[in-house]
């Protein structure tokens, strides 16, 4: 009986090791983006502003295009392979999807790049860095409440059940 306790706490140490390391990395990333969205928006201003040249854009239209159908393809193949009801996979699908959509946004800002609208270069970053300082956003909150004893969610809650 007590060996099988000490198991039991061994386990619940470690689980809960792995919820806080995974809460600290997400506080970390977030932080991150929530810098680096802005950042990204004040070096294209200063680009564009300043009046530095604009570099030839016609392959990273091609790039743009071919990551857009790679990742709508992750997406599709993710979410179909998920109908067993991984949550883990059907965030990962989104995620790809995500990603599309900002290839979609970056297309849209080479072709005006490519019709002599450089202004264009600016509000493709400004969509971009939104994206990303509300993703980071997003993150650093939801592990600083984490960390900060918000209640957990329905999966974690079942499996620390099983656990005890």
């Amino acid at each position: 009986v007590e060996n099988n306790k000490s198991s039991e706490t061994l386990m619940m140490t470690t689980i809960t090791e792995i919820c806080v390391s995974r809460m600290v990395r997400n506080l970390l990333s977030g932080t991150f983006c929530f810098f680096v969205g802005p950042g990204m928006l004040w070096s294209a201003g200063n680009k564009l502003f300043h009046g530095q040249s604009h570099q030839e854009v016609k392959d990273r239209i091609r790039i743009a295009l071919l990551a857009l159908a790679i990742k709508e393809t992750l997406f599709r193949y993710m979410l179909a392979t998920a109908e067993h009801n991984s949550s883990l996979l059907i965030a990962n699908a989104w995620h790809a999807r995500s990603d599309a959509a900002s290839s979609v946004v970056v297309a849209f800002g080479i072709t005006g790049n490519l019709l002599g609208l450089h202004f264009m270069d600016l509000l493709v970053v400004f969509i971009v860095a939104k994206f990303i300082t509300r993703m980071g956003y997003q993150f650093a909150s939801d592990a600083l409440h984490d960390l900060m004893g918000r209640s957990v969610d329905a999966q974690t809650d079942s499996l620390h059940k099983i656990a005890c």
